[in-house]
Order: C-alpha cells, then structure tokens, then sequence
C-alpha cells in the first residue's frame, strides 16, 4: 500500500466499523429502554405487521369480554325477576287451592282475589323491568352477544339471552275461527327458511312469512320486515346478502325476520294449512296494500297490536299510511283494534234478529265471531240475515278469535278463571325460563373464560414478535459497547499511523 498524506484509508475502515457499531449500541439501547425488539420497521417489518394485529385482536378480546360480562349481568338482574315471578305464580297456586275450599264464604273469595289481583299487577311491574334501559322481557326480540374477538364476522359464534316466552305463555287461551278471510285464496303461502340457503322474497304479493324449524321438531315463525320501511313485501330482499345474516336467527337479529310470540303464532300462523306446509290466518298490515276485506285480521308493528277491518273493503294507495291515521279517518271500512290483542268470544252478546247492528259490531253465533260488515250498506235492520247463513254478505266471520280462557297479566281476571292445573302448567313455564337462564349463563361464563385464555395465548405471541428479550439484548449490549470501545481506540491508532511520512520528510 502506497504512503500518502490526504487519504487515511486504514483509519476511514476503521471509521466505518466504529459507526456500525455506536449503530448497534445505540439501537440495543433502544430496545432496553422501550422493552421493544421492534424500535424501527426494518428491524422486521414482517413481524411488525403482525405484532400490530395482534395487539388490535387483544384490545377487540378486551372489549368482547366485558361485553360477556355484561351480559351475564343482565341475566343474572333477569334470573332475579324470574326467581320473583316464580314465587309470586306459586302464591298464586296457593291461593287457587284455599278458594276451592267449600268452608269459605263469598267474602274469603273475594279476598283471596284482591291478593291475587296485587300479584297480577306485580308481574305486569316484573315485566317491565329492565336493565340499563334494555328490557329483562320482551315479546319478539331476544339478545345476542358475539363471543369471539372477530365480533359479527361470518361464521362467528354468538349466544342468546332469552326475553320472550315466560310473560307470553302465562295464560290458558284457547283459540278458534276459519283460518281468516284474505284476499285470493285465504291464505298466504309461508317459505320454509333453510339454514344457509339464500332466500329471497320473490313474490310480494304473498311470502310474508317464514319458518325455521330445528332439529327438536320446534318451529320458528316470523314475517320479512324490508330494511327501509319494516313493511314486509315492499321491495325483494335477499335475507343472505350482506349484514342480514345466514340463518332465521341471524335474520331475526338483523332485523330483517321479526319472530312471532306464541300468542301472534296463535293468530297469524296456522301450521295445517295449505296441506300442512304452513300459512298465515292473516298478514302483516301494510300502507301499500290497497284492499282490505270485511273481517280480515292485520297485525299491526307499529301498536303491536291486531286490528280487523271492519267494512266491507278498505281502499287506499298512500304509503305514507298508518293504522292510527286510517282509523282516524272515520270513514267506512276502517279498522277496528282488538282488545287484548286478540277478540274474545266472551266479550260479545249473542246475535239477535231483534237488534239492529251497525257496521262494526261485533257478534258471536253458533261459538262463532262475526263482524258487520254492512256490505249492503249502512246500518243492518233487526230481522236481518243470520250470520253465517248461505248467501249473508251483512256479517263476515272473524278471521281468528279466542274461544276461551284468560290471561293471566289481565286484571279483569279472576281466580275463577284459572284452574290448578292452570297454575302447574304456569310454574313449568317459569322453571323452564330459570333453568334456560342458568343454561345461557353457563355459556357465557365458559365463552369469558375461553376469551380470558385466548388473551393470554395472543398476548404471548405478540410479546414473542414484538418485546425484547432483557437477557439476550443486554449481552448484545455488553458486546457493542466492548466493540465501540474497541473501535474507538483502534481508530486512534489508525490515525496516528500515517505519521510514519514525517520521518521520511525530515
């Protein structure tokens, strides 16, 4: 190698080893500092990406897991008020009983009654009651908790916190009617809804509702609300399409199948029908429907409530339409809400050809409910035809009536109403709401022990991408700082070593 004064190549080598390794020092300081292996993407950009999806994945299991939480603790607020309600439908048997008792004058009735009329008004409060503003019972719409970190992805698994049944089942009503009176053929045809098979309402003139029925032979019923308008029938909607879910359950949750009570299933849904296929006694009423006939049931979503038009037809096109203000109208033909959701053979006199009967009225003959229609027009003289007779057009059969029994949340009614067995059938119901409770609770403890496991197995992986290793990187340290000392006293003698030309100048 040539002597020479302007270029130090020996000390610019050493120079370079020097900066590599103050580079190392410094980012192995950094490493410890932070508790970091990552302190700079090219550190392992792979390994970043991941660690970043990871840490995403445990903020999402932390929020999943108190949304768990959360739900057990509304059914555990929800399995107090059952526990209650059980009690109270006991006291209930009880009092039954000690009425039956033949030593007991009119007066012990009578107060056994005014007890029983208490608790009556006490379930209708437990019914009410709610948690965080989210009621323990409602009549058509359970929860669903998701209870995976990937929250409502396709696939994932979720659990039901129940709210419907026990207040629909406390009652011994029994029902009746020919099937209702719709237009066309009677009934409307009811799809049979197939776990992960696209169903889209095709027809909107008559597949209003839907079924699913699971492996216990229990069937499922509800009716296609249209995501703008929850006006089923507006506007074809595939159920499977993106963000309305693969299953009844999933649609129901959606909000694109509203679930029917037992009570709504008894009024709008006839299993035998159409040869045992399934078909509605009614349908789901609609602004954009432009005729309803005389005595045809409608449910109506926005009262949840069932109304029966009461003339002999009812025209209108405006969309904008609601049962309220067509019942406001006044005008012939309107509908005419049922109490109780429901007409009742007992709230009704006997037909009379001695009575005159406005369009409207309500009667029973022969065990069964008609409605004046007043098809001929206006108000129908005494003497007129008998309902039910060949060739009548002045009265039209309702659609579907309750024959007997009583609810028990309706004041009204009395012990007299019930039997003892009533009761058994009523404490069953509400065994059965308890244990389903304890069943669900179960679940969701063994889901937040599966999320807590999972959080500790994704945090452990993310640390092995992401969290330095103390030991290892303070022996890097230790080295790199040797090296840089090393470097630094070598670069000093590389500098000195050209001095080697004064000897040979001097």
């Amino acid at each position: 190698m040539s002597l020479v004064i302007n270029t130090n190549t020996i000390a610019n080598t050493v120079r370079n080893t020097l900066t590599t390794n103050q580079s190392n020092l410094s980012k192995s300081l950094a490493r410890l500092s932070s508790g970091s292996k990552i302190v700079d993407p090219t550190d392992d950009a792979g390994g970043l990406a991941v660690a970043t999806k990871l840490a995403a994945t445990l903020n999402r299991n932390a929020r999943t897991q108190q949304n768990v939480q959360n739900t057990i603790s509304f059914l555990q607020v929800q399995d107090g008020a059952l526990a209650q309600t059980t009690k109270i439908l006991d006291r209930m048997s009880e009092l039954k009983v000690m009425s039956l008792d033949p030593t007991k004058n009119s007066d012990d009735i009578a107060n056994y009654d005014a007890e029983f009329t208490q608790l009556q008004t006490q379930l209708t409060n437990i019914k009410a009651e709610s948690f965080n503003g989210i009621g323990l019972f409602n009549d058509t719409a359970n929860l669903r908790v998701y209870t995976t970190e990937e929250g409502d992805a396709a696939g994932e698994p979720s659990v039901t916190a129940t709210r419907t049944g026990l207040f629909n089942e406390l009652g011994n009503i029994t029902y009746g009617g020919a099937g209702g009176t719709t237009p066309g053929n009677g009934y409307y045809d009811v799809a049979e809804y197939n776990d992960q098979v696209a169903y889209t309402e095709s027809d909107n003139n008559n597949t209003y509702f839907v079924k699913s029925t699971a492996a216990d032979g229990s069937v499922r019923v509800g009716y296609i609300a249209n995501d703008a308008s929850d006006n089923p029938g507006a506007s074809d909607l595939d159920i499977t399409s993106a963000g309305h879910g693969q299953s009844f359950a999933d649609g129901v949750t959606a909000g694109d199948i509203i679930e029917l009570t037992e009570a709504q299933v008894d009024m709008l849904y006839d299993p035998e029908a159409n040869n045992g296929a399934g078909g509605a006694k009614a349908r789901v009423f609609e602004a954009t429907v432009s005729e309803h006939a005389a005595g045809e049931i409608v449910f109506d979503t926005a009262s949840s409530s069932f109304w029966v038009a009461r003339g002999a037809a009812l025209n209108y096109t405006d969309a904008t339409d609601t049962m309220a203000s067509i019942n406001a109208a006044g005008s012939e033909g309107q509908f005419v809400k049922l109490s109780d959701g429901f007409p009742k053979l007992s709230d009704f006199a006997e037909f009379s050809t001695t009575e005159a009967y406005e369009v409207g009225d309500f009667v029973k003959h022969d065990g069964k409910l008609y409605v004046a229609d007043g098809s001929n027009g206006g108000t129908i003289a005494a003497g007129g035809s008998v309902p039910g007779a060949v060739g009548n057009t002045d009265f039209t059969e309702v659609g579907s009536y309750a024959v007997s029994g009583a609810d028990l949340m309706t004041t009204s009614n009395t012990l007299s109403n019930f039997s003892v067995g009533d009761f058994t059938t009523f404490i069953q119901n509400a065994a059965t709401a308890r244990a389903q409770n304890g069943a669900e609770t179960a679940r969701m403890n063994s889901s937040l022990e599966l999320l807590k496991s999972n959080q500790g197995n994704i945090d452990a992986a993310r640390s092995r991408l992401a969290d330095v290793d103390v030991a290892l990187e303070s022996t890097n340290l230790a080295k790199q700082n040797i090296l840089v000392q090393s470097a630094a006293a070598i670069l000093s003698q590389a500098n000195a070593s050209q001095n080697v030309a004064l000897q040979l100048l001097g």
